[in-house]
């Protein structure tokens, strides 16, 4: 299993933060077949996310729904479940729509299958 973390980002009031994991070692899929795993929180409401997996945007502008100062627990703060091939890159964009700085916790795991 590999794991990539964002910890603590602070998204600045109505900004938007591209490719959270740009120049990560797992941010391109090594596995053959893989299930990719997003967990996530947020300090405030108002913190958006984007996931391009592959090519294909699996969630578009969602809230994210966890809100409290703790990291993301897993299985709890599950944001996606879904299913890459090696190669397939994983873009997380995050957007602010609120007036005022919002904390982001970001953990992906990325599973081999078979």
């Amino acid at each position: 299993m590999s794991t990539m973390t964002d910890q603590a980002r602070v998204v600045a009031a109505n900004t938007k933060v591209p490719g959270v994991f740009n120049a990560q070692y797992d941010e391109y899929v090594r596995y053959n077949a893989a299930v990719v795993n997003v967990y996530s929180r947020a300090s405030a409401v108002g913190l958006f996310m984007t996931l391009n997996l592959g090519g294909e945007v699996v969630i578009n502008d969602q809230a994210i729904f966890s809100v409290k100062a703790t990291s993301p627990i897993r299985p709890d703060d599950l944001m996606y479940s879904g299913g890459a091939m090696r190669g397939d890159r994983i873009v997380i964009d995050l957007r602010n729509n609120t007036g005022a700085g919002i904390t982001s916790d970001i953990v992906v795991d990325i599973l081999p299958r078979g």
